[in-house]
């Protein structure tokens, strides 16, 4: 295996791993962080944190022309990295659509919205809800535009 596919699978890792700390910060967010303002505040920061950076880290650009590069060198017979290379195209071609600054201010969001919804559960109480669900819905147009 080339050099070149070797740092390419590290970068891969990384990004994987960067998602992995996101998912075990959602899970212990909604196990076992205490429900204060200020611990959910405080999530909600890690977690935009975690997402900016892995975003930042995926769009880079030494990472796109690495990307390409193999694009460029992979035979069409070596279906698998034909695959992974696909894949990670049609990753990467959207999240440089969307800036990484949008995506902290959506997972900052997500996270209230969490502790919102449960608030709201808590006390049968969906009017309270609603405008967290309205902002969740302009995030989701936001991203589609």
């Amino acid at each position: 295996m080339s050099e070149l596919k070797n740092i390419f699978l590290r970068e891969l890792r990384r990004f994987d791993s960067l998602a992995q700390v996101s998912s075990l910060l959602g899970w212990d967010e909604q196990v076992n962080l205490p429900t204060s303002k200020a611990s959910s505040s405080q999530r909600a920061n890690q977690c935009a944190t975690i997402a900016e950076l892995r975003h930042r880290e995926i769009t880079n650009p030494d990472f796109y022309d690495m990307l390409k590069r193999l694009e460029d060198e992979t035979e069409t017979s070596n279906q698998h990295w034909q695959v992974i290379l696909r894949e990670v195209r049609r990753d990467l071609d959207r999240a440089v659509k969307i800036p990484a600054e949008f995506v902290a201010r959506k997972v900052a969001h997500a996270s209230a919205a969490y502790h919102a919804w449960k608030t709201a559960r808590e006390q049968n109480d969906f009017p309270a809800y609603a405008p967290t669900l309205k902002k969740t819905l302009r995030f989701a147009r936001e991203e589609a535009a």
